[in-house]
């Protein structure tokens, strides 16, 4: 038979043609809502680091005796924040995440031993 006279195989070509198109853009459209969130979870992320970072240059910026008063794990908001006295100038400073307990940021800070100038000034 001649291709003109075989009827519905130009039909069946076409609905063939459109499940393989309607299959290649669901998965485009899979890929699309996944790079979208995607995207979303890593700009969630970088504002939630960076209100973080924000408060630990607070944090860093504390005196001994506002380190000394917060030894410790202490809430802090979404977070927790650990502070321990390494030495007696040096103090580890750690902001962890409070649901699963993952360090965020950390680091360590020297603060001065103070009392011991103002004898000598209190002394002059």
């Amino acid at each position: 038979m001649p291709r003109g006279e075989r009827p519905g195989v130009a039909l069946l070509e076409v609905l063939v043609a459109l499940a393989i198109l309607g299959a290649a853009g669901s998965a485009m459209l899979a890929l699309a809502i996944g790079t979208e969130r995607s995207v979303s979870g890593a700009r969630a992320e970088s504002t939630r680091m960076l209100q973080a970072s924000r408060f630990m240059d607070k944090v860093a910026l504390w005196d001994r005796s506002e380190l000394d008063m917060r030894l410790g794990t202490r809430r802090q908001g979404a977070w927790r924040l650990y502070i321990a006295r390494e030495l007696p100038t040096v103090y580890t400073l750690q902001l962890r995440d409070s649901i699963g307990g993952r360090v965020l940021l950390e680091t360590t800070v020297f603060r001065a031993d103070t009392t011991a100038a103002e004898t000598v000034d209190a002394a002059r």
